[in-house]
């Protein structure tokens, strides 16, 4: 099965890959069908894990890719991370400031970063000299913190009184923006190769952000702060020795 996936073109592997991710979405969207309350222990320890696996995907399938695109030119490379992360931030504050209401901010929130998750899924499948095992663990990466960012919008919003319905549907809402940033940014790779170097830097720079800024702070506390350490460090080696061996 994973040759006849290597076998296809860029951009169906794109399409595949990100309507998993995105499904991905809906299921930690449908646990409100199935429980009222998800153990927070169980959400802390999928983020941990997607956080080594993204951190690992971002250095070796993205950052390390645009490097040897960009002839080696890191500060050009760094250049563009930086720009990328301030204007997500940029982002984050402007939605802040448009409301005050925490469940319509949370929801933004996260479709704003489903955007360049979707992005940088496109981009590695996309790039002829990314192995696809390192676009699929990517994916994976992705897939799996896409569980618990399901459940966060559709839980709270279950909370607050909103029908099990409705707050299921806007969890769908918040995953399809997923696979068409992907498709958009793969489409965008293979149609014009001189934005290849670029999009794998920004893809590099907004998976760095997403991890590091909401993942590992979610995730992380005083009190488990040990264990989901170990957790992160475990997944990034596993997915560093899976994408560097294969």
């Amino acid at each position: 099965m994973l040759d006849k996936f290597i076998s296809l073109n860029p951009i169906t592997q794109t399409i595949i890959a990100s309507t998993i991710a995105c499904l991905m979405t809906i299921l930690g969207s449908s646990i409100i069908y199935l429980f009222n309350n998800v153990s927070k222990k169980v959400m802390n320890i999928l983020l941990s894990i997607s956080a080594g696996i993204m951190l690992s995907s971002s250095i070796f399938s993205l950052l390390i890719e645009s490097i040897n695109e960009f002839n080696n030119n890191v500060l050009l490379v760094s250049l563009i991370i930086i720009i990328t992360i301030i204007m997500l931030i940029i982002a984050d504050l402007l939605t802040s400031k448009k409301t005050n209401n925490n469940l319509l901010l949370l929801v933004t929130s996260i479709i704003l970063h489903n955007i360049p998750e979707g992005m940088a899924i496109g981009v590695a499948f996309a790039s002829i000299n990314n192995p696809v095992i390192s676009a699929i663990s990517l994916s994976l990466g992705i897939g799996i913190q896409n569980i618990p960012e399901g459940s966060a919008v559709s839980i709270p919003l279950l909370k607050s009184g909103v029908s099990k319905k409705t707050s299921f549907l806007i969890g769908v809402l918040s995953a399809i923006v997923e696979p068409i940033s992907a498709i958009i940014g793969a489409i965008l790779v293979t149609k014009i190769y001189n934005l290849l170097p670029i999009m794998l830097s920004i893809a590099a720079g907004a998976m760095l952000y997403v991890t590091i800024s909401d993942l590992i702070p979610e995730c992380i506390n005083k009190d488990n702060r040990n264990s989901m350490s170990l957790i992160i460090i475990i997944s990034f080696l596993i997915m560093m020795i899976l994408e560097i061996g294969l």
